[in-house]
């Protein structure tokens, strides 16, 4: 178990495999234990280093505190990288991950080999967010049988498709299922 300091917190971190970095961050209220199927599979590649955000987990949050800053978070994500000995690393999150990892490919950019988001957004007032349709679908349960909850999601789980790959053609020593893109920096603003 490795804690490191940051910001009068003490961040929770650990990781497996051996080859180029890359920083899982995981979304809002869930531990870096939600990674126990993709970290191993990346772990057959990459160096996977995954962290616990503040309030979740094993970190070690300042007493007291309820809010924690997504550039909090980002700076977390910053000196976990230090106590690992990493100078840049894929940085990939999740949800609110995301939102950390793109904070810090905006504040610290040079620490990333890439950026990787998933099920994000930017997080500010310009955000595109879901038609009305779909947020009923998703938070909407006053209507729902406790047995049809999963229904949305069963496109997902009941049938296994192959990835499609990039328009270029991958090299072998490359992961057939994870491309990685250079890190960009857009404005999410009208």
């Amino acid at each position: 178990m490795a804690l490191v300091e940051s910001s009068g917190a003490r961040i929770f971190w650990h990781e497996i495999g051996q080859g180029d970095p890359i920083v899982l961050i995981m979304g809002l209220g869930c531990s870096s234990a939600l990674w126990f199927r993709f970290a191993p599979r990346l772990a057959r590649h990459f160096r996977v280093i995954m962290l616990d955000n503040r309030g979740v987990g094993q970190t070690e949050a300042p007493r007291g505190t309820t809010i924690h800053r997504v550039s909090d978070m980002a700076r977390d994500v910053v000196r976990v990288l230090d106590a690992a000995g990493v100078d840049k690393a894929h940085v990939l999150g999740f949800s609110m991950g995301g939102m950390i990892a793109q904070q810090c490919a905006i504040e610290h950019s040079a620490r990333l080999r890439s950026l990787t988001v998933l099920a994000t957004n930017c997080g500010n007032p310009y955000a595109i967010l879901p038609n009305w349709e779909v947020q009923r679908l998703l938070f909407d349960r006053r209507r729902e049988k406790p047995s049809n909850r999963s229904a949305p999601c069963a496109p997902m789980f009941t049938r296994v498709q192959r990835p499609r790959i990039a328009s270029r053609k991958m090299t072998p020593s490359e992961s057939p299922a994870i491309r990685f893109v250079q890190v960009t920096t857009h404005s999410c603003t009208a």
